[in-house]
């Protein structure tokens, strides 16, 4: 593409390693290499997490700073906290793909740590996001955990939720939590929950802490379980604290993750390219 149209060349990294790696032999060391050779030839990469950036620097053997970042932002239109009751239940939310390795096994035992070890006996647990054919026996798997632990009642399950619904989905949340047990580049779910005013609960591993920086939130050990639990204990006996993290949150999505704010930090990037190269 660079020698047929004679112009800078930009990529941007999205969390291709989980792909790459699933990928089997010989043709996930082919392609590590391949692309490793070929991405020195591009004039920018960027990645939208710090740590993202360093992750993929050290898997692709770049030198320090090859990579820069540009976070990820999102169009704010529609998303808001809601102004409504608040629900007579609390209610822990998690908006993602059903899949394991977006932690929704750890989900499911911490709302049972917190219901049985921790003696809730009110709040709910909602649960949407995208399911394949490839996840319906994960997410039977888990329904069977949650209805042999007595909590079936106390559990929603939402799959493939429009844009509307999504947000009115969040909009009527006290807390969330994702709690991905991979390298996630950056998670956009947890800018949702923040835009709509709504306090997250994230490992304190891959992207989140970054997101996490300027506040809406608090991080906890990852792939804990117990860990999750207590802290949403915590937080659902301590509504004022929950106010002022979610209205931190919203506050350091449209400073830090809107769309436009992405736009133009992507675009001041190109402009330094532009004038360098021209």
């Amino acid at each position: 593409m660079k020698r047929r149209f004679g112009a800078p060349v930009v990529v941007f990294f999205q969390g291709e390693d989980g792909f790459l790696d699933g990928l089997p032999e010989p043709f996930r060391t082919q392609c590590w290499t391949t692309m490793a050779e070929r991405l020195r030839a591009a004039d920018v990469l960027l990645a939208p997490s710090r740590f993202y950036a360093d992750f993929m620097r050290e898997r692709l053997d770049l030198t320090p700073g090859a990579i820069q970042v540009v976070p990820n932002g999102i169009p704010l239109d529609g998303y808001e906290a809601s102004s409504d009751t608040p629900p007579v239940s609390p209610t822990i939310g998690y908006l993602a793909r059903l899949c394991p390795e977006k932690g929704l096994g750890v989900l499911v035992d911490a709302f049972i740590v917190l219901a049985d070890k921790l003696g809730d006996r009110t709040t709910r647990l909602k649960i949407a996001g995208a399911a394949t054919a490839g996840d319906e026996s994960f997410i039977d798997e888990l329904m069977d955990r949650v209805t042999r632990a007595g909590l079936a009642a106390r559990v929603e399950w939402h799959p493939n939720l429009s844009r509307e619904a999504k947000i009115s989905f969040l909009r009527g949340l006290t807390l969330f939590s994702v709690p991905a047990i991979y390298a996630e580049a950056f998670g956009l779910y947890v800018l949702e929950a923040m835009a709509c005013g709504v306090p997250v609960v994230q490992p304190a591993s891959a992207a989140f802490p970054e997101i996490l920086a300027a506040g809406g939130g608090v991080t906890v050990p990852p792939r804990n379980a117990e860990a999750l639990a207590r802290e949403w204990q915590r937080l659902l006996a301590a509504p004022a604290e929950r106010t002022e993290l979610g209205r931190a949150g919203r506050l350091s999505v449209e400073k830090h993750f809107s769309a436009r704010t992405m736009g133009e930090q992507f675009c001041s990037v190109t402009e330094r390219l532009v004038r360098a190269t021209a």
